[in-house]
């Protein structure tokens, strides 16, 4: 209602102290008491944009009387209690604006009241806000969190906007425009603002390969691809496309792409690295807490290894995990026959026989495994067997319960056992290193000193049994040989081919298969070289067209092979003849030992 004040009363004290003052020079009449006249300001709202061309001031009055108010400096009528101004007040200046309202009644009694309000014509500013780009996390999209830009104003503090759609909201793939008001404590609205949030996929799918990125199969042997899977954050479960092969059949590194690309272009591929070897292979290792390295064999591999025409095998399964010393390389050497190793000691009076040798793993390196390998010697059931490392020899006595590979997983670390399985000798081992087989005989020289200890009477002898005089046989000239060998030769082997070579090779390979060459025809050299020349490629080519075999490339490969190791002639080498004639020189010195027994020399 504001401030009231009423004047009637000024008047009648001003009267009386007029009568008292020229005491009965004059006749005043003093009006009777009656109530001041009764007027208000009700509604005197803020005065905004929207408001200001037509500002609006009203309240209550007495009925009869004129309301003069200052905010439209005009007067009023009263009509039914009430009175009512409307002002452009686009000349007044913003802030506080004050209006007074009053009524005066017959007698001069005069009523007024005041109340301010605020004018208030400046709408907020809203700040610019960049538009904003975020990832795409699913295939909803992504939450978007952004700060809402800042509104200024004349007479409120700066505050956030509010904006549609919030911050943190979800956000669909693609653009979305977000719109930002905000208005003052009078309610002038600023100029709406907005941007765009723009949910985008540009991350290419994820492919996980399952083993390592390189990877290893021996020459032969199938390689059996170890596992690869893709995901994506938008699309989810992907199947990469698998490009490239791998000849297991051909030495070399052949490499697999796997590539995938999701809905939105994103292109993702990574390779595989797969090496065929006929000499070794690798496994990508790490480091145990021991300092000892480990690495898987994703691939299982049978290998052999040819001493002669006897082909010695051995079998490693798939995901075998290899653990060798802090300075493994991750290399396995692939078995060989061997003559390098350490023979086992005979008891006394015995001799010892070598039958098959092998090396496999690594020269420089303990390796140990944690499934078991099958190592197979053929034609050596019933040997007695074992391995060496460091100059030492280990005999394998340990039986296996059954030829399988629980028996070997079964094992312990390192440990090893053997088995017969027809009329070859296996051998279950968890590590690596020579492995060979032997036999261990009585000598001749013992086998004859019985009878040297009964010969004193003539009739003692070995057993009991008659004695024959020795009856010196004249010398005979050996007959002049042949210059070529037929038939087999006594402890000779057939050669066996178990490698694919070709122009440029060199070593036993080729010198063998020059001999065959030479036998046939084929090559027209004095005699082998051992060098994979132009002149042994054109004997191969004769050789595979007399042969039937297609097509006649010169390449001894597997057709080729076949064939030779078919016909291919026994040749003993140079180490089978050393051993027959260290064999023979064995037998007669028994022989003689056992004779001047016989004539009590």
């Amino acid at each position: 209602m504001g401030h009231v004040r009423s004047i009637g009363s000024t008047y009648k004290l001003f009267l009386i102290a007029l009568s008292v003052f020229f005491a009965g020079a004059f006749f005043i009449s003093v009006p009777s008491a009656h109530a001041a006249p009764a007027v208000t300001i009700d509604s005197f709202p803020n005065i905004t944009i929207a408001t200001v061309s037509s500002a609006r001031i009203s309240g209550t009055c007495t009925t009869g009387l004129d309301v003069f108010n200052s905010f439209t400096n005009s007067i009023s009528t009263c009509s039914a209690g009430t009175w009512s101004g409307i002002k452009d007040a686009s000349a007044t200046n913003d802030g506080t604006v004050t209006a007074r309202a009053s009524q005066t009644d017959g007698d001069g009694v005069t009523t007024e009241v005041s109340l301010s309000t605020t004018k208030d014509t400046v709408a907020p500013v809203i700040a610019a806000h960049d538009d904003v780009t975020v990832e795409a996390t699913s295939g909803d999209g992504a939450a978007d969190t952004y700060t809402a830009p800042d509104a200024t104003d004349n007479f409120d503090a700066t505050a956030a906007a509010t904006c549609i759609r919030a911050s943190d909201s979800a956000f669909a793939i693609g653009d979305t425009t977000v719109t930002c008001d905000k208005s003052d404590t009078v309610g002038n609205a600023a100029t709406q603002t907005s941007f765009a949030v723009h949910v985008v996929d540009t991350t290419p799918p994820v492919i996980t390969l399952t083993g390592s990125a390189t990877t290893s199969v021996a020459l032969g042997n199938t390689y059996t691809e170890p596992g690869y899977s893709a995901s994506d954050a938008v699309d989810g479960t992907m199947t990469p496309v698998v490009t490239g092969t791998v000849d297991t059949s051909t030495a070399g590194t052949y490499t697999l792409t796997y590539a995938t690309t999701d809905a939105h272009s994103n292109v993702s591929s990574k390779t595989r690295d797969v090496v065929v070897s006929d000499t070794s292979l690798g496994v990508t290792t790490t480091t145990n807490g021991d300092g000892t390295k480990s690495g898987t064999l994703g691939n299982g591999a049978t290998s052999t290894a040819a001493s002669g025409a006897t082909v010695m095998s051995v079998e490693m399964p798939a995901g075998i995990v290899v653990t060798g010393t802090s300075g493994w390389d991750g290399t396995l050497a692939l078995p060989t026959a061997s003559t390098s190793y350490t023979s086992p000691t005979p008891v006394s009076g015995t001799s010892i026989t070598v039958g098959l040798a092998l090396e496999v793993g690594s020269s420089t390196s303990s390796l140990t495994f944690d499934k078991g390998v099958r190592i197979v010697f053929p034609g050596k059931a019933g040997d007695r067997t074992g391995w060496s490392r460091g100059g030492t020899f280990t005999e394998i006595t340990t039986a296996c319960d059954s030829d399988s590979q629980a028996t070997g997983d079964a094992l312990a670390a390192g440990g090893d056992c053997k088995i017969d399985a027809g009329t070859a000798l296996v051998v279950w081992t968890k590590h690596f290193t020579a492995f060979l087989t032997y036999t261990q005989w009585t000598s001749a020289s013992s086998a004859g000193g019985g009878g040297g200890g009964g010969g004193g009477g003539g009739g003692g002898g070995g057993g009991g049994g008659s004695f024959v005089p020795f009856t010196p046989t004249p010398s005979i000239a050996p007959a002049p040989m042949a210059p070529t060998v037929q038939g087999q030769v006594l402890g000779a082997s057939v050669y066996s081919f178990t490698k694919s070579f070709g122009a440029g090779s060199t070593g036993t390979d080729v010198t063998e298969l020059q001999k065959i060459l030479i036998a046939e025809g084929s090559l027209k050299i004095a005699a082998p070289t051992g060098t994979f020349g132009p002149l042994t490629l054109a004997g191969v080519k004769a050789y595979q067209s007399a042969h039937g075999i297609s097509p006649q490339s010169g390449y001894v490969g597997s057709m080729t092979r076949a064939v030779l190791n078919q016909g291919a002639m026994p040749v003993a080498n140079d180490e089978q003849r050393a051993l027959m004639i260290q064999s023979l020189q064995q037998q007669l010195a028994g022989l003689l030992a056992a004779l001047k027994a016989m004539l009590g020399q």
